[in-house]
């Protein structure tokens, strides 16, 4: 009998929203099962048997795809443990964030901010917008069709910004503006899909910027339209100099006050992750994943 002990594959299941792990050994493919909410990083005990004994771990190819990164985590807001007035970045950036207006907070879950509330990031992201980011955010709209604009993150001036928000039609807006005196450049990316009304789920919203490259939406771990090309702001995006803080909830210099909820985990990396990585994260961070 050969024992193996190993973090492994994980793929994503879109019907039940869990990943499902793929097991190949000795070339055949077995379907094992869900791991729930261990899913980020999911680790088992493998039990192989087989009437060859001299078989060896080198027969059993498991690999762990649903990690999240290893290095960039600039700004990371667990909401979901938050108290008081007060997140701590358990990023590299030391950015503790302030809960503007006391939001409820909901253990476990994140909190509820009630359009008048946001939680301050208490940095500009200025030189981190220049180059690689990743930014991912679980939502829960109170309206997926709101009557005005509402704000889920970032920072708005003329004539830069970077601003996520969520359209009165439903629609998801990436606002992401550079000005170089006399050169302004906009990328934008509109996904269609929430419904009218309160949402009974939480969706995971994410952003991958390539610098002069592209910029790709995805939605619950999924990339949800084909990426858009930056290439035409080759030295630009690195003059992107706003001093305005960015803000979770509302984008500051907007004053469009997102109504919902936010859980569990806020995360912005200064890389590109993968898709792979952006799975990990909704699996993660999102309360209903």
């Amino acid at each position: 009998m050969l024992t193996t002990t190993t973090n492994f594959d994980a793929k994503h299941d879109a019907d039940k929203k869990k990943p499902v792990y793929l097991i190949r050994f000795l070339d055949s493919d077995v379907v094992f099962g869900s791991k729930g909410a261990d899913a980020a990083v999911p680790t088992l005990t493998l039990i192989v048997a087989s009437a060859d004994h001299a078989q060896s771990a080198d027969n059993v190819a498991l690999t762990q795809a649903n990690t999240l990164p290893a290095s960039g985590l600039y700004l990371c807001y667990d909401l979901a443990s938050a108290s008081g007035s007060s997140v701590t970045d358990d990023g590299t950036g030391g950015n503790d964030a302030t809960l503007v207006g006391s939001p409820t907070i909901v253990s476990g879950e994140g909190v509820v901010l009630n359009g008048s509330q946001y939680v301050d990031a208490n940095t500009t992201l200025q030189a981190q917008f220049r180059d690689d980011f990743t930014l991912s955010i679980p939502i829960k709209p109170d309206d997926g069709q709101p009557s005005y604009a509402q704000s889920i993150f970032g920072a708005y001036t003329i004539p830069d910004r970077f601003r996520v928000f969520l359209a009165t039609d439903g629609s998801l807006d990436i606002d992401f503006r550079v000005d170089n005196v006399d050169v302004a450049i906009n990328i934008g990316q509109t996904l269609t899909g929430f419904s009218n009304g309160a949402q009974s789920e939480f969706t995971t919203i994410g952003v991958v910027v390539k610098r002069d490259e592209s910029l790709s939406v995805f939605v619950n771990g999924e990339l949800a339209t084909t990426p858009t090309d930056i290439s035409a702001w080759s030295g630009y995006q690195e003059l992107y100099t706003s001093a305005v803080e960015v803000s979770v909830g509302m984008a500051l210099g907007t004053g469009d006050y997102f109504e919902g909820r936010v859980g569990k985990k806020v995360r912005f990396y200064t890389a590109a992750a993968t898709a792979a990585q952006m799975l990990a994260m909704h699996n993660a961070d999102n309360p209903d994943a």
